[in-house]
């Protein structure tokens, strides 16, 4: 059970020096503080991921040698991950460390697959504030930390100012809804034809 704390711990420091690689699993560890436990950063890890193109690859191999650096007691085995992710966790073959989208969060957790990390974070003493909140909170479930981000996907609104000007539309105040934008911008600008085809 000690070693199952220490290769959380060196999950979650692997996964803290890149601003994180997401979720530990596979150990069936009971809810005790890692306080009663002697954290050390050292044994070999298992990231396991889905790298579709040589640059991604060489990202991991660049991460896992900046790590090992900084943590010489420390080493990373890389796995590609292949066929359903499921089932891999299913048979045990997945790594200590894996990637994998973060609608998956809450089944992950639900079926004890991921261990919580916010005890870790504490004792190793992480500082989360510098991170972009949204990201921090896609790893959250139940008030719990889960995962840890490797990006964060951006969406953005982007706004034709002639269009809302020809429908006599100011751009939208910092604080508006999907409400409002339905109700008072979406209505004036969506353009049906005759044929129930969008001309705009």
């Amino acid at each position: 059970m000690k070693s199952a704390f220490k290769t959380a711990a060196v999950v979650f420091m692997m996964m803290a020096v890149v601003v994180g690689f997401t979720a530990c699993g596979g150990y069936n560890i009971p809810h005790h503080t890692p306080h009663q436990y002697q954290i050390a950063v050292e044994g070999n890890v298992t990231l396991s991921v889905k790298a579709t193109t040589q640059k991604e690859m060489l990202s991991y191999h660049a991460f896992i040698k900046e790590f090992e650096n900084t943590c010489p007691e420390a080493s990373v085995s890389l796995d590609t991950l292949g066929g359903d992710l499921d089932a891999r966790i299913a048979s045990g073959d997945i790594g200590d460390v894996f990637v994998f989208n973060a609608d998956r969060l809450s089944h992950l957790v639900e079926t004890r697959t991921l261990i919580k990390l916010d005890l870790y974070a504490s004792h190793l003493g992480f500082d989360f504030s510098n991170i972009y909140s949204a990201a921090y909170d896609a790893g959250t479930y139940s008030g719990g930390l889960y995962m840890v981000s490797v990006d964060y996907a951006r969406l953005s609104l982007v706004a034709n100012k002639d269009a809302l000007s020809e429908e006599g539309l100011d751009l939208p105040s910092n604080d508006w809804t999907w409400r409002e934008f339905r109700e008072d911008y979406a209505q004036k600008l969506v353009k049906i034809n005759e044929d129930g085809a969008y001309s705009q």
